[in-house]
């Protein structure tokens, strides 16, 4: 997979040859969903057959139990997905909904003028970033 600059924003283009890499990060936001796994571990799952369908290879499965509301300085495991996807070039997070990444559009854009790469299993690999900023202001507004 090759990353093209186009307009400040990045756009997914897909090389043959070159497998596509993820670092799957799926987030809840309290407590006792952490210890149950349950959502956890579904999105996981989805996550799991999305990659093994799009033939994309799992560099690190991470989990978050924390709000979708809070900053980025409140949230070391995605900091740790963003630093994998940093040393490993045109990979990406992926996470079950955009929801499961921020709740806050403007951490959104802040990741996005960051040139940190992310898809979801919902949108699929093919979302622009005007379907991602809408998506954003959805989950920011329920």
């Amino acid at each position: 997979m090759i990353l093209c600059k186009r307009d400040r924003s990045f756009t997914f283009t897909h090389q043959i040859g070159n497998k596509m890499k993820a670092i799957l990060l799926a987030r809840v936001s309290t407590k006792e969903q952490g210890k149950s796994k349950l959502g956890l571990s579904s999105q996981i799952e989805y996550m799991r057959a999305f990659c093994a369908t799009h033939n994309i290879e799992i560099l690190d499965v991470m989990e978050e139990v924390v709000s979708g509301a809070k900053e980025l300085e409140d949230r070391p495991v995605l900091q740790s997905a963003m630093k994998v996807a940093k040393q490993n070039k045109g990979s990406f997070i992926l996470t079950y909904k955009l929801d499961r990444l921020s709740r806050s559009m403007w951490m959104i854009s802040s990741l996005m003028r960051k040139g940190i790469q992310f898809r979801t299993v919902e949108l699929g690999l093919d979302a622009d970033n005007f379907q991602i900023y809408l998506y954003g202001a959805l989950a920011e507004k329920e």
